[in-house]
């Protein structure tokens, strides 16, 4: 894959787990941070934001394919869909 080469290792990384995966680790932790406790609160803001913040590199990785498949629309090729299966599955 050519696009996007400043987080090339990070794609990588980021296709062995699923979409659905950083979303639920989001949600459970907007379902802790509701709680009386403290400690509890805390996991869930941790957990939280760091579902957040890989559903904000999720998004970036789609711009960046978006990006490179309207350019090659632009160019007159035929541009590949790999990149964005291998992101939205």
């Amino acid at each position: 894959m050519t696009i996007c080469t400043h987080i090339r290792e990070d794609i990588e990384r980021s296709r062995k787990t699923p979409a659905a995966v950083p979303f639920a680790w989001f949600l459970l932790g907007a379902l802790l941070i509701h709680s009386d406790f403290l400690l509890i609160t805390t996991i869930g803001v941790m957990l939280a934001a760091y579902g957040g913040y890989r559903l904000f590199f999720r998004g970036r990785m789609l711009a960046c394919c978006i990006n490179h498949y309207r350019k090659a629309i632009a160019k007159g090729e035929k541009p590949s869909m790999e990149c964005m299966k291998d992101l939205l599955v």
